[in-house]
């Protein structure tokens, strides 16, 4: 064996400094990208337990609804404290909380659930059959006097329409959920 075949043996074994780099980097990159990935998933796993808190929550509060006293069921869940069931200030109201959800920063009830019924200008005391909503299947004759009036209802209702609003504030920002529902009575 000569000297230049030692050489060129010589100089073959080991990396060069530039494939030490390049090696290098290609592991930094592989790396970052795992690492991000594994962000982006802790984050997803974050929102999607928050969504399954708030639908639960809403699930829980549309069954609440359904196995109330049809005839007491909008007074137990309006905002009014006057015409509670069973006294003044004994229900539960429109508002209820959600173990696990923070409530958004300009809620100024302090609670992220809302049960909502079709009421006059928002205030939560009288119903009304004449406002819009097609979610819920509004405008509707809801005593079943088979007019849709202008106005406060008159009568009792023979079906109540309402939605469970769950909103609250997360890892990504505000979020929500409704959930829509005909109650109807089933004793006639």
């Amino acid at each position: 064996m000569n000297l230049s075949q030692k050489t060129a043996r010589r100089s073959r074994s080991g990396f060069t400094l530039i494939e030490v780099i390049a090696s290098a980097t290609i592991l930094v990159i592989g790396c970052l990208g795992l690492s991000a990935a594994i962000t982006s998933s802790g984050r997803l796993s974050e929102l999607t337990r928050e969504r399954m808190l708030a639908h639960e929550a809403a699930r829980a509060q549309m069954e609440q609804l359904e196995n109330a006293d049809f005839g007491g069921s909008f007074a137990l869940y309006n905002s009014s404290k006057a015409d509670d069931p069973s006294g003044p200030g004994t229900a539960p109201g429109p508002n209820f909380a959600v173990v696990g959800l923070n409530t958004q920063r300009d809620d100024a009830d302090g609670f992220v659930g809302e049960v909502v019924f079709p009421t006059l200008g928002g205030l939560g005391q009288q119903l009304s059959e004449n406002l819009f909503d097609s979610h819920i299947g509004m405008p509707r004759d809801l005593n079943g006097d088979g007019v849709v009036g202008a106005g406060a209802m008159t009568g009792a209702y023979v079906v109540l329409p309402v939605r469970v609003i769950v909103r609250w504030r997360g890892p990504a920002g505000n979020s929500s959920l409704e959930i829509d529902n005909v109650l109807m009575d089933r004793t006639r």
